[in-house]
């Protein structure tokens, strides 16, 4: 288990660091997408919106690699990976990245849940 998690650790903070930073100095060429895709993403770079996710994941990317406070880069990617996962099913019409994400911080999370309790325990 101690292993699965250093991978999925390792998985996760490389997979939204370099993202994050493709976003900013664009290393890898984005595939073609739908038009409806397209406009999507135009609609979020140029709101300036999607610098502010790239800039997320950059810092909660390596947040998670270096191993600082980790539970709450958790916390703070798992709306954006169902975001990606949203985006891959409902625009893309295909299970991509996103899903993947999502589960893997999803294990994260359940893996150390009694950190999280007291985010959802009734007053």
């Amino acid at each position: 288990m101690k292993y699965l998690v250093f991978a999925a650790n390792v998985f996760v903070g490389l997979i939204f660091t370099v993202a994050g930073l493709n976003g900013f100095f664009a290393f890898f060429e984005l595939p073609p997408m739908p038009p409806l895709a397209k406009n999507f993403i135009d609609a979020l770079v140029e709101s300036g919106f999607m610098y502010t996710i790239k800039g997320f994941e950059v810092v909660l990317g390596l947040m998670i690699l270096f191993g600082f406070q980790r539970p709450m880069a958790y916390v703070m990617l798992f709306p954006i990976a169902v975001g990606i996962a949203l985006f891959d099913l409902l625009i893309l019409r295909e299970m991509g990245a996103g899903l993947v994400l999502t589960l893997l911080i999803a294990f994260l999370i359940w893996r150390k849940k009694e950190l999280y309790l007291p985010m959802i325990k009734l007053a």
